[in-house]
């Protein structure tokens, strides 16, 4: 089998450094032997891949008035909704810029409510 491969790589019928690819596949049919540098390479990179990421910590604040609001749940026509987290920034008048957001239900409803000014998350009952 090594024969084959040597005289149909090294220039002959496949080319050159065909040789290897079928003495690999020779090799393999042949028995078990020690992982070749690639498999060991391919190995690393696979379990690299598979390591689960660590957990980001919360976007610094682009502004010292800006209030993180967290996750929460609201009440909804469809259900209670889901509101993601996010940043709110104080105006004048007790009140809060809210950016745009889009809360879900349980059930698959969702809903788009745009920027605007708003009470407070603690005084307010929709996102």
């Amino acid at each position: 089998m090594a024969w084959l491969a040597c005289h149909l790589g090294a220039g002959g019928l496949l080319g050159p450094g065909a040789a290897g690819l079928l003495g690999a596949g020779a090799a393999g049919l042949l028995g078990p032997r020690t992982a070749s540098p690639l498999a060991a390479s391919l190995g690393r990179l696979e379990h690299a891949a598979r390591r689960p990421l660590p957990p980001l910590p919360a976007a610094p604040a682009r502004s010292a008035a800006e209030v993180w609001v967290p996750d929460r749940w609201v009440p909804a026509p469809h259900g209670l909704a889901h509101v993601p987290g996010h940043r709110e920034r104080p105006t004048e008048g007790g009140e809060v810029f809210v950016p745009p957001l889009v809360s879900c239900t349980a059930t698959g409803h969702c809903a788009f409510h745009p920027a605007g000014r708003r009470p407070p998350a603690e005084r307010r009952l929709e996102p």
